[in-house]
């Protein structure tokens, strides 16, 4: 009886059931699973355009550095939410549930929450405040969050490609 798997089903998954159905045709274990794996490689593709937008922008301790920044940050929350769909088969959208929902396999977790979780930080203020607070400055920043960023999606990557979710 796989009716009963949709018990519970919000209306909005079961269209999307629908569609992917649709689609794709009929889908046995191993088209399911080229279906997350598609999912995670254009959340992978989504994460790596945004870091090479930022890479693209003149430092400029303006609004150039303030996109890169904020780029840089959906670089690494995109590439966090294609690791936790990988293993949780959920799209989590909420920006704490991404660095909490990394897994706990997930190599030097703890750091990489902290980053995602100061980044995210620092976005809101970018994107956000008119001002630049004291001695900071938007050039250093933009510096060190492409390597953060950079660091993060290939440590993403490496994650997915060791469990071969990803080539």
């Amino acid at each position: 009886m796989p009716g009963r798997y949709l018990s519970g089903l919000s209306g909005e998954a079961i269209v999307a059931f629908e569609r992917l159905v649709a689609e794709a045709g009929p889908l046995d274990e191993a088209g399911l699973r080229g279906v997350f794996r598609e999912f995670v490689e254009r959340r992978l593709e989504l994460a790596q355009g945004f870091l090479d937008s930022a890479k693209a922008m003149p430092a400029d301790d303006g609004i150039n550095s303030r996109n890169a920044i904020s780029r840089c940050y959906y670089a690494m929350h995109h590439a966090g939410r294609a690791v936790i769909f990988s293993v949780s088969k959920t799209d989590v959208t909420r920006h704490d549930k991404v660095w909490e929902g990394l897994p706990k396999d997930f190599p030097e977790r703890r750091e990489y929450q902290r980053r995602l979780k100061d980044w995210h930080s620092l976005r809101n203020k970018v994107d956000y405040s008119p001002y630049v607070e004291p001695g900071q400055s938007f050039r250093a920043l933009q510096q060190s969050s492409l390597k953060d960023t950079a660091e993060f999606v290939q440590a993403c990557r490496q994650y997915l490609k060791e469990r071969g979710v990803v080539q």
